[in-house]
């Protein structure tokens, strides 16, 4: 008969009908203070387990079950017991839905394919990363995916991400805004860092050129820079001019002074150092000093800088349009006076402003700045050859120009909105402004989008001023430089065609400076002719010597300059 004996170590023993086997109870040796368990009243369900509440009592309970209920919804693990491991055969598929549409198959040694079961039109497979950040600023990467190799123990590199694809915030996130750029790293022998984004609008930026398949770059919708001279190389009349206190384009091609009674100035076409180089990637600058103050400016005195776009130029902008474009402006400047400048943007055709603000923060330092002009979509632009959009950059403005709200957005002229805030270059003569590496571009960028600036060479920086402006010779030069072939019409006159190295923008005018002269054959020399344009058009000009006697009609001649190597013809087609 079996038994229940307790033996003196706290051990049950349950014996078995012939006595000869037991199962038995233990209590865990030493026990702080006594355990009672109270069974349940009643026996459990097929394949219940008996479970304690923690105080004793003991219930029947339902073994958890990596099937789920007829119901569905049931968990594998919890949060306070995880599964640590999966493990899949070659070829395992994980199920997703009720009616499993999507599934996560097993490629056996290549990887994984996520697939939508569904045959109809339009259900493509849906993959989201999702950030549960909730206050997203400007930076933030929102989600990514990066590539990367194990550590093959032959360096450091090989446990460096070799490349990834951020989504990158482009400023704080709310409810009307949610501006995210993607951003594609690359690496050599590097982490992985940007080397192409693609801005919110739609602005693709890289860090080198994108190569077409015909082996063409295109990194802009203008294939050359807007700004022509922007990086200030160019300068045919002077590379510095002193006693300024008018309007006239007078060293750096492309770029008119006015001033309006704001003292005195040198212009001066500035080679930079090599320390701003590596600053501003430019080797020229244009550079303003003050030589005369003006420290209580008039009501209608004021001085800036400006750069003239011809009109036909100024299509890719769209202006008077709905789809009008905005507009990026970059420049790097350098003042001694710090405080707000004002940079105006102006509309010929219809009389329209638009004034954006920026401020120099430390004095005598190159800073660049950007400033983002929005879209037009009332002023329009006509389609010619005459002037489209001038950017005025203020270096001192009277009240006519101040008193007012400035213009931040397009608007009709008036003037006291045009360069409020306005700080005055001109009240000391200890003041310096310089100016380079000018850059338009169609869009709004920011610091990290900004296209990188477009430079042109020599060559083809000055073919694009001498549509405006061209001489001959071009440069300063040793004496007795031929200008060309003529011929006398008469004993008093002359006439020689000078072709123009490029077509201008409409008839130019002609000016001659210096000494020349007239040459008829190897020995003869015919006086100091004065020169001036019988005719003038966009592609020659010819030019009319007087002063001269006693030639035979018919006769060739040279021009060429005297001992005077400043001599020079111009045509100006200025804007």
């Amino acid at each position: 008969m079996a038994e229940i004996r307790v033996n003196a170590t706290g051990e049950l023993k349950l014996y078995d009908s012939d006595d000869s086997n037991y199962v038995s109870f233990k209590s865990g040796g030493t026990v702080s203070s006594n355990v009672t368990w109270t069974l349940p009243t009643a026996d459990g369900s097929n394949g219940q387990t008996l479970t304690t509440n923690g105080s004793g009592t003991l219930s029947w309970a339902t073994a958890s079950s990596a099937d789920p209920s007829s119901a569905d919804g049931d968990t594998l693990g919890t949060a306070s017991a995880e599964w640590s491991d999966l493990y899949l055969a070659d070829g395992g598929i994980v199920y997703f839905g009720n009616d499993q549409d999507i599934r996560l198959t097993h490629n056996a040694d290549k990887g994984l394919i996520l697939k939508h079961s569904a045959t109809a039109d339009d259900k493509p497979v849906s993959l989201t990363l999702q950030t549960g950040e909730t206050d997203i600023a400007a930076s933030d990467v929102i989600g990514k995916i990066d590539f990367q190799a194990p550590d093959e123990g032959t360096g450091t590199d090989a446990i460096l991400v070799a490349a990834g694809i951020e989504a990158v915030s482009e400023g704080d996130f709310s409810s009307s805004n949610n501006a995210t750029k993607l951003s594609f790293k690359t690496a050599a022998s590097e982490a992985a860092a940007e080397k192409m984004s693609l801005s919110s609008e739609g602005v693709l930026t890289t860090s080198g050129d994108i190569v077409a398949a015909s082996g063409s770059v295109r990194n802009r919708p203008n294939a050359k820079p807007i700004i022509i001279n922007g990086s200030m190389n160019i300068s045919q009349r002077s590379t510095s001019v002193s006693s300024l206190t008018g309007q006239d384009y007078n060293t750096v091609d492309r770029w008119k002074t006015n001033i309006y009674t704001a003292g005195t100035w040198t212009e001066t076409q500035e080679s930079l150092s090599t320390a701003n180089l590596n600053t501003t990637g430019h080797t020229k600058a244009l550079k303003m000093d003050c030589t005369s103050a003006d420290g209580s400016l008039g009501s209608g005195d004021a001085i800036h800088l400006q750069t003239r776009l011809e009109a036909q130029d100024c299509q890719l902008f769209k202006y008077g349009t709905a789809s009008a474009e905005k507009l990026t402006l970059s420049f790097w400047v350098k003042a001694t006076k710090t405080g707000t400048n004002i940079v105006e943007a102006y509309q010929f055709d219809d009389d329209r402003i638009c004034c954006l603000s920026y401020t120099v923060s430390s004095s005598d330092t190159w800073e660049k700045k950007i400033l983002n002009f929005p879209a037009d979509a009332t002023g329009v632009i006509d389609n010619n050859t005459g002037p489209g959009l001038s950017f005025n950059f203020y270096m001192a403005a009277g009240t006519d120009y101040t008193s007012g709200t400035l213009a931040t957005t397009w608007a009709s002229r008036t003037d006291a909105n045009r360069a409020v805030g306005q700080v005055n270059h001109a009240d000391s003569t200890s003041n310096n402004f310089h100016l380079t590496g000018v850059q338009l571009e169609i869009g709004e960028f920011s610091s990290s989008t900004l296209p990188p600036f477009q430079y042109e060479s020599y060559q083809e920086n000055i073919k694009r001023c001498e549509r405006y402006f061209q001489q001959f010779p071009s440069t300063t030069t040793s004496s007795y430089i031929v200008a060309g072939n003529g011929f006398a019409y008469g004993s008093g006159n002359v006439y020689l065609t000078w072709p123009h190295r490029t077509s201008m923008r409409a008839d130019p005018s002609f000016a001659a400076t210096g000494t020349w002269k007239i040459f008829y054959s190897a020995t003869g020399q015919n006086g100091t002719p004065a020169l001036a344009a019988d005719y003038s058009g966009a592609d020659n000009t010819t030019v009319q010597m007087t002063d001269v006697s006693g030639l035979t009609a018919g006769v060739g001649l040279v021009l060429q300059q005297s001992a005077d190597g400043n001599a020079r013809m111009q045509l100006e087609s200025e804007l």
